[in-house]
């Protein structure tokens, strides 16, 4: 599962944007590997079947749904974020969902305002996530990773997107 995260990782920090489908097809598989083992109870086989089946789906629809499929991924961003937010803060798991669903709200936002920007910074806000929360060191060195990663993959991004003779939107 490690190496699945990595990858997904890294696929989100440096390319998201320009397959934002595979961005949601992984967000939507790690947000369901973890729902679906926290909620029911299944073989590990079973969850990663449904995770990739979930997976699978967001990708179809994003793939024949372009505008539609970008405010799910800004939902899934926004609510992928804010739930490692909370973890991260140890915040009361009480209001945990609604705090996230906000997120969610605030990611379809922000797609809607600043559409190739916001894909940049949601797909590299997730994927600098995936990758810091896959490595094993103190908090200080992971917040220290996270923005190396950060500041890395919205410049590739957005040198990508300049050379594209991308609008800023």
């Amino acid at each position: 599962m490690l190496i699945f995260t990595v990858m997904i990782g890294l696929a989100m920090l440096l390319i998201g944007r320009q397959l934002f489908w595979l961005a949601i097809a992984g967000l939507g598989f790690i947000l369901s590997v973890n729902y679906t083992g926290q909620y029911f109870q299944g073989s590990p086989q079973m969850i990663l079947f449904v995770s990739l089946g979930i997976g699978a789906i967001g990708a179809v629809l994003a793939y024949a749904l372009q505008r539609t499929a970008a405010s799910l991924l800004g939902f899934l961003a926004g609510w992928f974020l804010t739930t490692s937010l909370i973890n991260y803060l140890d915040f009361a798991v009480d209001i945990a969902t609604i705090l996230a669903a906000i997120g969610g709200l605030i990611g379809v936002l922000l797609v809607f305002a600043l559409f190739d920007w916001s894909l940049i910074i949601l797909t590299t806000l997730s994927g600098a996530s995936l990758i810091t929360q896959s490595i094993q060191y103190n908090q200080q060195v992971k917040v220290g990773i996270f923005l190396v990663l950060l500041i890395l993959g919205i410049t590739i991004q957005g040198f990508m997107l300049m050379q594209e003779g991308g609008e800023y939107r």
